[in-house]
């Protein structure tokens, strides 16, 4: 699922710093510019640019930290595991606009939720390196009020690693996996939009392609500066053969700027949600 506020702020936000967590405020304020272009959705051939005006908020808490990559609630940790809760959203899909879902419905708005189990299998707290392993499990939630309801869960567990110094390098790599209900809502065609070109398809559940990320980022006194791109490769997915799928692979890159301009004099807690902000 294609998130272009997300994508955005992940330019936006990328961090990376010199400074310690617990230099860092409880809560910062600014403003940024972050611009993007990508798919208009996983296994489109349509791609778009966005350039957008991004408000920026963290919050560091101890029990919930609010960044770039979304709203994070901590349920449980101990040592190097940890349980949490983690948030993300995916913006809608006009099907007039679109070329492969012209005469279909459009895709909502929605909201991604659910836990995430964690483990640390290195982290140097002096230089900021971290190694983990993350096992996010999220329900997707339209939030469009005349479609209320669920569309399935995403699965993506990933191998995070960040190392960090001047700049901050931030990578993942892992697979994703959809329930049936998810796959089906943004590949499946019915019966009254099958066309010629477009024929009835019912999509299944499980592997929904790999997915590589990495990102470079840099915080100069107020400024924040970031670039990031994601590659996913939908080869051998469930999905593949969808007449909704019109290319195996999708790219994603963007970059971002913000200028912080109010902040904490409280710092950061620094519990087990603490880590360099990258993708």
């Amino acid at each position: 699922m294609c998130n272009v506020l997300r994508l955005c702020c992940a330019a936006l936000l990328a961090v990376g710093s010199t400074a310690a967590h617990a230099e860092l405020a409880l809560w910062e304020l600014g403003l940024g510019l972050g611009g993007a272009s990508l798919p208009e959705y996983r296994g489109s051939d349509q791609q778009k640019n966005y350039l957008l005006p991004i408000p920026y908020l963290v919050y560091r808490g101890e029990r919930f930290v609010m960044d770039r990559r979304g709203m994070r609630g901590l349920l449980f940790a101990r040592e190097s595991v940890a349980l949490d809760i983690s948030g993300d959203f995916g913006v809608p899909v006009d099907s007039k606009q679109s070329d492969t879902r012209s005469g279909m419905p459009n895709l909502n708005f929605m909201l991604q939720v659910g836990p995430s189990l964690e483990f640390t299998l290195h982290e140097e707290r002096d230089h900021g390196d971290v190694l983990k392993i993350k096992l996010p499990a999220q329900a997707v939630i339209s939030m469009d009020m005349s479609e209320p309801g669920t569309h399935g869960w995403f699965f993506y567990p990933h191998v995070n690693y960040i190392i960090r110094s001047r700049w901050t390098l931030g990578t993942t790599f892992g697979a994703t996996f959809g329930t049936r209900d998810y796959h089906q809502y943004y590949y499946g065609v019915s019966a009254p939009y099958a066309t010629a070109t477009r024929p009835q398809y019912s999509a299944g559940a499980g592997y929904s392609g790999l997915r590589l990320s990495a990102s470079l980022s840099r915080r100069v006194g107020d400024v924040w500066l970031g670039v990031f791109a994601r590659y996913e490769n939908f080869t051998h997915s469930v999905f593949a053969d969808s007449p909704l799928v019109r290319s195996n692979y999708s790219l994603v890159t963007g970059f971002g700027a913000a200028w912080i301009f109010l902040r904490s004099d409280r710092p950061a807690v620094d519990t087990p949600l603490s880590e360099p902000d990258t993708m």
